[in-house]
């Protein structure tokens, strides 16, 4: 068995090695009481993460905490809530800004009565990843990115700052 510690159970609370903690704010990893009275709260009828890589480690998280909880019934007023990660960093590699910008005119309006869209920003990159993908390139399609989604009702969930703290 292996142990490392940047390898963490994301069900067991106690086994993660990291807190982010920003002046009043904090984060507190919630249990599955109280994500179950969340979705009932909310009315969440589906969970859904869209990307291409960094989705399929948030999509096997997103299994995790939400093993044993039950969505409510699909129903026209029930909620569809969608993670997407933008395809980051694989657009910051292969696409040019105006090609990125063009793909994020694509996306619709969302109304927010029935549907939450939250948009993951790329990362904070230290060293170089892949060709193009750096920490300006990143930053540089992240405001794009937040500069066309959010006036249609896109939620940004900015993983920039985040993991340029976990950085330094």
């Amino acid at each position: 068995i292996v142990t490392h510690r940047w390898v963490s159970d994301l069900r067991q609370s106690g086994k993660w090695f990291g807190r982010w903690e920003n002046y009043d704010c904090f984060y507190d990893d919630l249990g599955s009481a109280e994500i179950q009275q969340c979705i009932d709260r909310k009315n969440i009828s589906n969970i859904e993460v869209k990307g291409a890589s960094v989705k399929q480690m948030l999509n096997r998280y997103i299994e995790q905490k939400l093993n044993g909880i039950q969505m409510v019934k699909p129903t026209a007023f029930s909620r569809n809530i969608v993670l997407d990660t933008l395809k980051m960093p694989h657009v910051v590699w292969h696409d040019a800004v105006k090609e990125f910008g063009n793909k994020l005119d694509a996306y619709g309006e969302i109304n927010n009565e029935t549907s939450e869209y939250y948009f993951v920003t790329g990362f904070y990159f230290s060293s170089e990843r892949e060709p193009h993908v750096v920490v300006d390139r990143s930053l540089q399609f992240s405001n794009l990115a937040w500069k066309k989604l959010t006036p249609k009702g896109y939620k940004m969930i900015n993983a920039f700052d985040v993991t340029a703290a976990f950085t330094y």
